[in-house]
């Protein structure tokens, strides 16, 4: 939406947020390091912008979401199995995320943000 394109992206930007996490939906989506929804780069190494993941599984009663628009450029993997996020901390410049599967423990997707902003 507008607010998230024009308020939020630059906010994050302007303070150097690596990662932003977010829910709501009841599915899993990562995109690229975008602002604006424009994609800096398909690199996380290093993660020259705001990376967001939405993972909405939490408290989900009513289903998951199987309903997505068309996938748009910036969006760089899409789930719809239950799932959780675990996040590791490697070092001051380092992180790791992955997206395990509820049901089978398997990771389905992770990544690793390597910092060099400042």
């Amino acid at each position: 939406n507008l607010t998230n394109r024009f308020v939020v992206c630059p906010t994050l930007t302007r303070y150097g947020v690596d990662l932003f996490l977010g829910g709501h939906l009841h599915n899993y989506e990562r995109t690229y390091p975008v602002n604006k929804y424009k994609v800096q780069s398909k690199s996380y190494n290093p993660a020259v912008d705001t990376v967001h993941v939405v993972i909405g599984m939490a408290g989900d009663d009513e289903g998951l979401t199987y309903s997505w628009a068309k996938k748009p450029s910036w969006s760089a993997v899409r789930h719809t199995e239950l799932g959780y996020a675990t996040v590791e901390v490697i070092n001051a410049t380092n992180l790791r995320f992955e997206y395990v599967l509820s049901h089978s423990g398997e990771i389905s997707d992770s990544f690793e943000l390597v910092r060099l902003r400042d």
